[in-house]
């Protein structure tokens, strides 16, 4: 039972890191595509998610 509970950690684990690099990707992509102004919005966000 205990191998099947690591199993399933490891899952969360390997799911949250992926939608991280997703949402890096998309955010990557919007500030590369987007107006001045919406690049700035996004840098901003990222550096107050980041503790800046």
């Amino acid at each position: 039972m205990s191998t099947n509970i690591n199993l399933m950690s490891t899952n969360i684990n390997l799911v949250t890191v992926v939608l991280v690099l997703l949402l890096l990707v998309a955010l990557l992509v919007a500030v590369l595509l987007g107006t001045p102004e919406q690049q700035q919005i996004i840098i901003d966000a990222i550096i107050a998610l980041l503790g800046g």
